[in-house]
C-alpha cells in the first residue's frame, strides 16, 4: 500500500482499487441484484410517453423480457433521490416550493401516470416545472428522453414554463474548484408546437397499443443516441446489435404497415391538438392541488 503524505503531519494511505473482490463484496453486490420480471404496463408512464410510440407498444405488450436491475443502477437512483430531496429542502427553506412529487392530472383521451419531481417559484416568480437527473459530468445538452419527460409534464399539466436540472454527483466541477456545486439547468421549449408534438406521440402510442400493433422506428431516431439505453434497443435494430449484446428476434407483436400507420397518425394529430386547446384548464387543476 503507497503512503501519500498531505501538507500537515498526518499520512493518507492510498489503497489499490485493483485488489481482488473479496467474498463479502460479492455478497453485497448480490443483494443489490435483482430481476424484475415482464410485466405489461396498464398505461403509459410521463418518463416514456413523449418519446417513442414504439417502446410504449413494447411496454404495453411486455410478458417475454425481463429486465434485471444492476446494483450500480440502484445505487445512482438513491444517490439521485438523495440529491433531489436536498435541492427541495433549500427550496422550501427559502419559500420557492409549491408542491414536491405531484402526479400529473388525469386526461380522459390518453392516460399518462407519472409525478412531477417540483412545481416551484422560480427566480422571475414565476410558475414553473422543475425535473432533476444526477449525472456523472454535467452534460452540454439535455438527454433526448429527458426532454421528452419534461416536455411531456408541461404538456399535460398545463404549466408552460419549466426546467430540466442536471446535479452531479462528483458534487464539484473538478475543473472549477469553490464552493458551488457542480450544477447545471436548462430551460425548456415549451412552444405549442413542442408539447403538441409530445401530446401526439402520446396519443399515436396510445392508438397503437389498443390496435396492438407496433409503428415503424422514428425516422430521425438514431440507436447511439434516442434509442441509447432502451431496454428493448435490440429488438429494433437487429441487424445493428450492440457490442456483445447479440440481435434478438422482434417479439410477437404484429407491425404496421405504411398506410395504417398514416390513418392513425391522422387521427393522433387532431385529438393532439384538442388537448393542447384544453392546457388552461389543466393548469388550472394542476395549480388548485399544490
Amino acid at each position: 500500500m503507497e503512503k501519500i503524505r498531505d501538507t500537515g503531519d498526518a499520512v493518507i494511505h492510498k489503497g489499490d482499487p485493483r485488489l481482488p473482490t473479496s467474498d463479502m463484496d460479492a455478497w453485497w453486490n448480490g443483494l443489490l441484484g435483482s430481476v424484475q420480471p415482464a410485466t405489461a404496463r396498464p398505461h403509459l408512464y410521463g418518463s416514456d410517453a413523449g418519446l417513442c410510440p414504439r417502446k410504449n407498444v413494447f411496454y404495453s405488450q411486455n410478458v417475454w423480457y425481463p429486465f434485471f436491475m444492476q446494483p450500480s443502477t440502484r445505487t445512482y437512483m438513491a444517490i439521485g433521490v438523495a440529491l433531489e430531496n436536498l435541492l427541495g429542502e433549500a427550496l422550501k427553506e427559502h419559500g420557492r416550493l409549491l408542491a414536491a412529487n405531484p402526479y400529473l392530472v388525469e386526461m380522459p383521451e390518453v392516460k399518462i401516470r407519472g409525478k412531477i419531481d417540483f412545481i416551484i417559484l422560480d427566480h422571475q416568480d414565476e410558475v414553473a416545472l422543475v425535473e432533476v437527473k444526477s449525472c456523472g459530468d454535467l452534460p452540454l445538452s439535455p438527454n433526448p428522453q429527458h426532454l421528452a419527460q419534461i416536455e411531456m409534464y408541461c404538456a399535460v399539466s398545463g404549466v408552460h414554463k419549466a426546467y430540466l436540472t442536471y446535479i452531479s454527483r462528483k458534487v464539484q466541477d473538478q475543473a472549477h474548484w469553490g464552493p458551488d456545486i457542480a450544477i447545471r439547468t436548462f430551460p425548456i421549449d415549451c412552444s405549442e408546437a413542442a408539447l403538441t408534438h409530445r401530446l401526439f406521440i402520446a396519443v399515436f402510442s396510445q392508438l397503437c397499443i389498443e390496435a396492438a400493433s407496433l409503428p415503424n422506428i422514428p425516422a430521425s431516431f438514431r440507436k447511439t443516441l434516442e434509442c441509447r439505453y432502451c431496454p428493448f434497443l435490440d429488438f429494433c435494430w437487429s441487424k445493428e446489435p450492440r457490442a456483445g449484446g447479440g440481435g434478438r428476434e422482434t417479439p410477437p407483436v404484429k407491425e404496421f404497415s405504411i398506410g395504417e400507420e398514416l390513418v392513425l397518425s391522422d387521427k393522433a394529430l387532431v385529438i393532439a391538438k384538442k388537448l393542447w386547446g384544453e392546457s388552461g384548464f389543466r393548469r388550472e387543476l394542476t395549480l388548485r392541488g399544490v
